[in-house]
């Protein structure tokens, strides 16, 4: 299969994402939410019809003529360990396998099986040729490549069955938000957007915000007003309850407008339905404490006003492009490499 063979493919794949009139298609999105009542329709449609987006044909071409896909028959087989954490976030490890022209050994998360069956029969019938490309397995063994992604506590387990192998190891990262008081409401619902899409159980979404020292907090309370159907999902609901009791218990102070609670804390992870809040003096104050992180456990820098390297806008950290990488490891460069 050529590279312009893929690319027709995963056109059409993108296309077929968005047609959310077709009845099969609406069927897997009902289904994929009685599987997992993490997946509201809402949320998956959001995800499908960002995925149409992507896989267009400009997107496509930019992304692939980044790199030199020389033509060769040596196919190999790449042990793809999905996570489930948010609807397809292993579709990109997919399509990098399939379009470097190797085969995928995948091992779904059983938290998202349904997309990613739909997605992978999807190309079945686009293209028989990927029933060779792509096989769903229950154990990957010998394996040419690894790419494996999970929690801290999974990633250790992935290193000691599949360390001897070439291979790319994802763990848990956090995303964060820098303010400095000057955003404008369009920009503070961007903020909204990046912590609860998803229910913010991405490692794209933003866990902690950092404000200047006397910030109103109830500026990002008012931003964060047309989210409050997020209780509606139980499950977000059961966490935020749980959490709040925690807080209560441990009588710890925090904010909430019964929907999420801001927390003052310098830890990056903040448990589902919080966001952290870390305050800072001034700009050279800011930059000590985000020079300071860990950018292993960073996924995204986010802020408008603020000049970090790296940083993106507001409202941009679940709307990666091909080439925004998980974390920031070239999956192409390293399929090609082997």
């Amino acid at each position: 299969m050529t590279l312009d063979t893929h690319i027709k493919s995963l056109i059409t794949l993108g296309e077929k994402m968005s047609n959310f009139n077709d009845p099969i298609l609406s069927g897997i999105i009902e289904q994929a939410y009685v599987h997992n009542n993490w997946f509201e329709q809402a949320e998956v449609k959001h995800c499908l019809s960002a995925w149409s987006k992507q896989l267009s044909a400009k997107n496509l071409i930019e992304w692939t003529s980044r790199y030199n896909f020389v033509k060769t028959e040596n196919i190999r087989s790449i042990g793809l360990i999905l996570a489930g954490n948010i609807p397809l976030v292993g579709l990109h490890d997919l399509i990098s396998v399939i379009i470097t022209n190797n085969k995928a050994l995948v091992k779904l998360s059983s938290k998202d099986s349904i997309l990613m069956k739909y997605v992978i029969e999807t190309l079945y019938q686009i293209d028989e040729d990927y029933k060779h490309r792509i096989e769903i397995i229950e154990r990957i063994q010998n394996p040419d490549a690894i790419i494996a992604t999970g929690s801290n506590n999974s990633s250790r387990y992935f290193e000691t069955y599949f360390g001897k192998y070439p291979n790319i190891i994802r763990k848990n990262r956090n995303s964060i938000a820098l303010l400095d008081g000057k955003e404008t409401k369009v920009q503070l619902e961007g903020l909204a957007s990046d912590v609860f899409r998803y229910y913010g159980l991405g490692c794209r979404n933003i866990t902690k915000v950092y404000v200047p020292k006397n910030y109103n907090l109830e500026t990002i309370f008012k931003a964060f007003e047309s989210f409050e159907h997020v209780m509606g999902n139980n499950k977000y609901k059961n966490n935020y309850d749980y959490n709040c009791t925690l807080l209560l218990m441990n009588k710890v102070p925090f904010l909430t407008n019964n929907f999420i609670m801001l927390k003052e804390d310098e830890t990056l992870h903040a448990p589902t339905a919080t966001v952290h809040i870390e305050r800072y003096s001034d700009n050279k104050d800011l930059q000590k404490k985000v020079n300071a992180l860990d950018t292993k456990k960073i996924q995204c820098i986010s802020s408008d006003n603020i000049d970090i390297k790296d940083a993106i806008n507001l409202g941009q950290c679940q709307q990666p492009n091909l080439w925004d990488y998980a974390d920031n490891i070239d999956t192409i460069a390293f399929l090609l490499a082997l």
